[in-house]
């Protein structure tokens, strides 16, 4: 009997949950803002100086598919969602592997979900677009 092996095409990372592998993405986005303030000097009619005021972080996933498993039941978003209640959701660690190198290139610290669209494919869930607000994006998790 031939073995058939998984091939997944057009996978560039892993994703992981709370330390569980839960799908792939084709595309991962991160995005670190810097919000600065200019230093006026009295007197002085250019500013001098610029000086960060706050930084805040998101990132997304494009192309998101999970192994036969929906959104809620890997802990991406909440299980129920009703428009206008407030709903209580834990932040989460989200460590994301270069498939090929199988190392982890980003760790997103407290990363919880502000928009996420979905539908379904043959053999899986597939989010066509996962995004998140997150409060430490490391770049060097190793």
């Amino acid at each position: 009997m031939a073995v058939q092996e998984q091939t997944i095409s057009a996978a560039r990372v892993w994703l992981y949950v709370q330390g569980v592998k839960v799908g792939y993405a084709t595309n991962f986005q991160a995005t670190i803002a810097f919000n600065n303030a200019p230093v006026d000097v009295l007197g002085d009619e250019f500013t001098q100086e610029y000086v960060l005021t706050s930084v805040k972080c998101a990132a997304s996933f494009a192309m998101f598919v999970l192994f036969n498993k929906s959104l809620p039941q890997v802990g991406v978003i909440p299980n129920t969602i009703q428009t206008g209640v407030p709903v209580k959701f834990p932040e989460k660690q989200y460590d994301l592997y270069d498939w090929t190198e199988e190392k982890v290139l980003y760790r997103l610290v407290g990363a919880k979900p502000s928009r996420a669209t979905f539908g379904v494919q043959t053999g899986s869930v597939m989010a066509s677009n996962v995004a998140m607000d997150v409060r430490k994006i490391d770049t060097q998790p190793e």
